[in-house]
């Protein structure tokens, strides 16, 4: 005797697989986002670090540098712009030989991170020198070709490349709460397709 299977069961057995492969099609973005072969933020952090701006401002024995007006902070494929930025270095004899002159680098006010494929733009950003680690904060927008992630921080370690993007707090009269990130994943157009 065949073995028939029911017609109920082969509805679900095709209900499930339609399910499942709707949820790859959906998923597949991500996956390809998270697997491409680009570097994002990763990138040599030992790299000398120039700073251009329209005026500086030294404050030795704060050990501070101010840098304001068209700041632009390169080092290697990443570059960090704002409106002003506030360098924390180190003296001389402080700072071992192998270390960067900076410990820590504030940026404020229309802050956009570059990379080679990847460009985040925030209100304000922290760059730790010594953790190689950037923080940007403040309505957060993460870009990577047409992939678009929004939150209100975003912390880069440039050494393994990985990226965090948090929500962070609401609080509007008498609601507190947590805000959710919001992504939006663009599949590539195959081109073969008509």
């Amino acid at each position: 005797m065949s073995k028939r299977r029911s017609p109920i069961l082969a509805r679900r057995h095709t209900s499930l697989l339609t399910v499942l492969a709707a949820g790859f099609y959906l998923l597949a973005p991500i996956f390809a986002y998270s697997q491409q072969e680009k570097s994002g933020f990763k990138h040599d952090a030992d790299q000398p670090i120039e700073i251009t701006a329209d005026t500086l401002e030294v404050a030795k024995d704060q050990e501070t540098a101010i840098f304001q007006g068209n700041v632009n902070a390169i080092q290697g494929n990443m570059s960090l712009r704002a409106d002003t930025l506030k360098v924390k270095y180190r003296q001389s004899e402080k700072s071992g030989e192998n270390s960067s002159p900076f410990s820590r680098i504030d940026a404020l006010g229309n802050v956009t991170l570059t990379s080679a494929d990847e460009n985040a733009t925030g209100d304000w950003a922290v760059y730790d020198v010594d953790t190689k680690t950037v923080t940007l904060g403040g309505a957060v927008v993460l870009t990577r070709e047409e992939n678009v992630i929004k939150g209100q921080r975003l912390i880069v370690d440039l050494v393994s490349g990985r990226s965090r993007v948090d929500g962070g707090d609401i609080v509007t009269g008498s609601q507190k709460g947590k805000q959710r990130i919001r992504a939006v994943f663009t599949p590539k157009k195959n081109e073969d397709r008509n």
